[in-house]
């Protein structure tokens, strides 16, 4: 190391092991007991790495799947060519369905190669420059049998999903910039949709913009995510933004319970784009939700269309039209997920004063014999 080629840096998951090299340190160091995280598997991930002094230096990664005290070619995760110094990089990855669970390894090794020495890098393999680093890994099992995307960086500049309203799913004031860089949600939120029928899903962003957020619904429920899937997407152009997308569930769909996927991040440039459903970007968050696709009824028809709010936007006053004149009890909720204002309904219009509100987006949800309606609401400067 002491010409500059070394590792300065390896981020992965909870493993932060920063600013360490430099022209002094070891040749090798085993961090297995002091770095360690834990990947599933089907889990995509980013590994960042940090070149030293001098370019170029080629980097690699590799990780012991099979626990076999082996690093084989198909274990290596990735390698890159510095062309400054310093320069980081980042090595996307998937942990293979047939990982074997349990304990085992990551090397990462920085070095300069000689022209009689092994490239691509080899990683057992003394060259004369450069350095290595032994880290811990724990495979656990996989969250689901879909694709597992976790952000290399995540959350913490504010790229995070804020709320997302799906019909009954009302998830709101969710996100931070210490979150989760993947939350499985499936057991938590779920909601019906009917074939046929039009729906709104709302989310809310970050504190960072621009950033993009999109979905997608496995229709033909097969385990993965296609382009014909995909929902919709927006950009933000400012913190705390509210968009929404909306889509037409198809009448061909298979009746059964499926996955929803959303996703926001800033996408880098040389990162996919449009958004991909599994790439592990640098920065963003993803969250998956349960959807029950249901057969189209007449009663389901009449249900879509006999709900409401006008005038939409408003500043003092709106009306709620409901599906029948079944007492209903409603509540207005800001985009903290605080309820505002409630009341119960006794008919089917009802006169809803929002004089009281600040201007902004707010989410209107009823209650009406056991079904829950939601709708966005925008309350205008007075």
């Amino acid at each position: 190391t002491a010409d500059g080629d070394y590792i300065n840096s390896v981020v992965l998951q909870t493993i932060e092991n920063t600013g360490s090299g430099g022209t002094t340190a070891p040749t090798y160091t085993d961090f297995s007991s002091t770095y360690s995280t834990t990947l599933v598997r089907n889990g995509l991930y980013g590994v960042i790495i940090q070149g030293g002094d001098y370019t170029p230096d080629g980097y690699a990664v590799w990780i012991d799947f099979d626990q076999d005290d082996q690093f084989s070619e198909a274990e290596k995760l990735g390698e890159f060519l510095t062309a400054e110094a310093l320069e980081s990089r980042v090595i996307p990855f998937l942990v293979p369905e047939s990982a074997t669970l349990g304990s085992t390894t990551m090397r990462v090794r920085g070095v300069y190669m000689n022209a009689d020495e092994p490239d691509p890098m080899d990683p057992c393999f003394d060259y004369s420059y450069g350095e290595t680093e032994d880290y811990g890994i724990v495979i656990a099992p996989a969250i689901s049998d879909y694709c597992t995307p976790f952000t290399a960086v995540g959350t913490s500049d504010g790229d995070f999903i804020n709320g997302v309203t799906l019909n009954t799913i009302v998830n709101l004031n969710s996100g931070g910039l210490n979150g989760a860089t993947y939350t499985d949600y499936y057991a938590s939120y779920n909601t019906s949709l009917s074939r046929g029928n039009e729906y709104s899903l709302i989310v809310e962003s970050g504190d960072y913009a621009p950033d993009t957020y999109t979905a997608w619904i496995d229709y033909d429920q097969n385990g993965s995510f296609e382009e014909t899937e995909n929902l919709g997407e927006f950009v933000t152009a400012n913190a705390g933004e509210t968009g929404l997308i909306t889509f037409t569930v198809p009448a061909s769909a298979p009746v059964g319970a499926t996955r929803l996927r959303v996703r926001g991040g800033y996408l880098l440039d040389g990162e996919p784009a449009p958004f991909d459903p599994c790439y592990p970007y640098v920065y963003g968050e993803t969250e998956d939700y349960q959807v029950l696709i249901q057969f189209s009824t007449d009663v389901a028809a009449v249900d879509e269309q006999g709900f409401a709010i006008w005038p939409n936007p408003a500043a003092t006053q709106v009306t709620l039209r409901l599906p029948s004149e079944v007492p209903a009890r409603y509540a207005v909720l800001d985009m903290q997920g605080r309820i505002v204002l409630s009341d119960m309904t006794s008919g089917p219009v009802h006169s809803m004063d929002i004089s009281t509100l600040a201007s902004g987006t707010y989410l209107v949800r009823v209650v009406q014999a056991g079904t829950t309606l939601t709708s966005r609401l925008e309350v205008m400067a007075r």
